[in-house]
């Protein structure tokens, strides 16, 4: 056997899934069904997914998101998606403010399930 080829990789070793959420992860369940439940931000419509808003160098937070259709949520499905045009160029396109909308989405649940928003 060609020693050349006994040196070869054959790729890196496939990545385990991690078993539990990353450091500082903000997790709220019920928030997050509650979310699910709404209309579409942009379109109105229902069948959403939930979109988590990060800022620069937080972890996900799930009292941070909106609902979105996912043509407006994710790189796969749509042109004018906010994974492919990004948090500022998707709220000009579109005449949404992402972070005004996270505020009013806290206070409508907070007032419907008696919680104060964190």
């Amino acid at each position: 056997m060609n020693p050349r080829r006994q040196s070869i990789k054959r790729g890196a070793p496939p990545r385990r899934k991690r078993s539990r959420a990353r450091r500082g992860r903000v997790r709220d369940k019920a928030y997050l069904g509650w979310m699910a439940a709404q209309f579409c931000l942009v379109s109105g419509r229902r069948g959403v997914t939930v979109h988590h808003v990060r800022r620069h160098g937080e972890p996900k937070n799930d009292r941070r998101t909106v609902p979105l259709m996912a043509e407006f949520h994710m790189y796969e499905f749509g042109r004018y998606s906010v994974e492919r045009l990004g948090k500022e160029r998707f709220e000009e396109y579109h005449g949404v403010d992402l972070e005004a909308a996270i505020v009013k989405y806290n206070a409508r649940y907070g007032a419907e399930h008696g919680s104060v928003a964190s």
